[in-house]
C-alpha cells in the first residue's frame, strides 16, 4: 500500500514540481501537503493519520490538523479546490487505465 503514497507523491511532483516530503513553509508546498493528507485519508484504504505522518515525516497530530484544514479550505478557497480537483482527476485517470497500485483506492 505504500506504493499508493509514492504514486500520489509522484503525481504531485510531476504536476507541481514539489516534493511533499520536503520541509518548506511556502504556501504552495503546505497546500499540497494538505491535499496529499486529505486524499490519503479519504482514498487509500488501510492508511490513516499515523501512516501518512510516517510517510511525510510528520506527527499524526499534524496530519489530523492538515485534514481538517483541507476540508475547510475546500469550502472557501478556490485555489485550493483547483489543486484538489486536479489531483483527483489525475488519480481517476490512472484508475481508468487499471494502474495496479491504485487498485486499493476507492
Amino acid at each position: 500500500m505504500i506504493e499508493n503514497f509514492i504514486l500520489l507523491s509522484d503525481i504531485i511532483n510531476k504536476i507541481y514540481q514539489v516534493d511533499v516530503k520536503e520541509k518548506n513553509r511556502v504556501r504552495k508546498v503546505q497546500d499540497l501537503k494538505k491535499v496529499f493528507s486529505l486524499i490519503a485519508y479519504e482514498k487509500i484504504k488501510g492508511f490513516r493519520y499515523t501512516e501518512t505522518g510516517h510517510f511525510l515525516k510528520l506527527t499524526h497530530a499534524t496530519i489530523i490538523h492538515q485534514v481538517k484544514s483541507a476540508k475547510n479550505l475546500l469550502k472557501y478557497d478556490n485555489y485550493f479546490k483547483e489543486i484538489y480537483d486536479t489531483l483527483q482527476e489525475s488519480i481517476e485517470a490512472l484508475k481508468d487505465y487499471n494502474y495496479r497500485p491504485l487498485s486499493s483506492l476507492q
